[in-house]
């Protein structure tokens, strides 16, 4: 069960990482989608930390106390750093597939998680546009 856990926090935490590679300045209403960036990335931030420190401390490599809380502390200045690698590279990963799509003459699309994706940065408003037909 604990092994489930883990899984479910890894997975939660690289959607998150993925849903924090979409700039908030190309929503309509780039203010309120930079707010909604800023806190999904704090507690994105504190959710690796979370992860990191319960992953080490389930494979049996950390065992006191006193230990978890070191890890817990050394986190908090290596997640975000890795986080923002980890958007930097789903960028990269995204302009390398439309840039050689664009090569081989292949149709351009957009990312298909991307109306997930989406939904966090609009306004209750522009939601509601969207859904009208």
């Amino acid at each position: 069960m604990k092994w489930l856990a883990l899984i479910a926090a890894c997975v939660w935490y690289l959607w998150r990482v993925y849903s924090l590679s979409y700039s908030p300045h190309e929503f309509p209403d780039p203010k309120y989608a930079n707010k909604v960036w800023d806190r999904r990335s704090d507690y994105t931030a504190a959710l690796g930390m979370v992860t990191v420190t319960g992953g080490l401390y389930l494979l049996g490599i950390i065992h006191a106390w006193w230990l978890v809380l070191i890890v817990l502390v050394v986190s908090i200045f290596l997640v975000p750093l890795l986080q923002t690698g980890f958007i930097a590279l789903i960028i990269y990963g995204r302009a390398t597939k439309v840039v050689l799509r664009a090569k081989f003459g292949l149709k351009l699309t957009s990312p298909w998680l991307a109306p997930f994706v989406w939904s966090y940065y609009l306004t209750p408003e522009e939601k509601q546009r969207a859904l009208k037909p």
